[in-house]
């Protein structure tokens, strides 16, 4: 009896394709027509590869991830010099994010009355085109022109801000922690891009490297003792950052219980 081994051309000619030709034996059977084959699309998922630049400690380390999420979001509200445990300080840290909330919100709705505005009348409706043409630093020849310059400016600069802040409040629905840490892990332990990770978590790819690049800005500013620190394996384990992030996600499913 011959040993297991691999045969590379054992499956030769064998490959599934999403459209052959079927014969009238096979008149059950559902297939895929070339034209509606030609106006698909196909995605492919895979690790990045090798990057630019190395992979921080604290994107490995539970114990120094859990410290760097809590400080970063204490960062961003604005809280300063907090001690005790770290679910303590991070549940002050989700309750003052989700306090934000309704200014943000209030701030949305604003800023969306505005763009109604500016998209049915323009910018500076109780001006004349003349007096808006004066406006810019280099003036339109034909003055009606300057209105719609500066129009469609200020629509892209409300589009900007109010995708920032209805970006904001979804990811930080139940506070963010849940999504940053998802974010370390699946870029940095499961290898994929920025591209890889916005879509499993419904993000732009911009914005999650621009999320990691604050992480480790604050990594380089609030843990200065650990930069010159050589590598250790601790005694005790770290806790699992699925302990850690427990209460927060808890919390987030009786939230949309309600």
């Amino acid at each position: 009896m011959k040993s297991a081994h691999y045969d590379r051309h054992s499956f030769d000619g064998r490959r599934s394709r999403p459209v052959k030709r079927y014969t009238s034996k096979d008149e059950n059977v559902l297939g895929i027509s070339f034209e509606d084959y030609g106006k698909m699309g196909s995605q492919q998922h895979k690790q990045s590869g090798e990057r630019r630049l190395p992979t921080p400690k604290w994107a490995v380390n539970n114990k120094l991830l859990q410290e760097l999420l809590v400080t970063f979001m204490e960062e961003r509200t604005g809280i300063r010099g907090a001690t005790g445990a770290l679910f303590s300080r991070l549940e002050s840290a989700r309750q003052a994010v989700i306090a934000q909330h309704p200014r943000l919100l209030d701030t949305a709705k604003r800023l969306c009355a505005e763009y109604v505005q500016v998209k049915n009348v323009g910018v500076h409706p109780e001006l004349s085109d003349e007096d808006v043409n004066a406006l810019l630093p280099q003036p339109e020849l034909y003055a009606p022109y300057a209105r719609k310059r500066l129009t469609g400016q200020r629509k892209r600069e409300l589009e900007i801000e109010i995708e920032g802040i209805d970006t904001y409040l979804r990811y930080t629905q139940g506070g963010g922690a849940d999504v940053l840490a998802a974010i370390v892990y699946l870029y940095y332990r499961a290898g994929l891009d920025s591209v890889g990770v916005g879509e499993e978590l419904d993000l732009k790819p911009p914005h999650v490297r621009q999320l990691l690049w604050r992480l480790n800005q604050t990594w380089k500013e609030k843990f200065k003792r650990h930069h010159d620190k050589p590598e250790t394996q601790d005694t005790k384990p770290a806790e699992p950052l699925w302990e850690f992030l427990k209460a927060e996600l808890e919390g987030i499913n009786e939230a949309q219980a309600l």
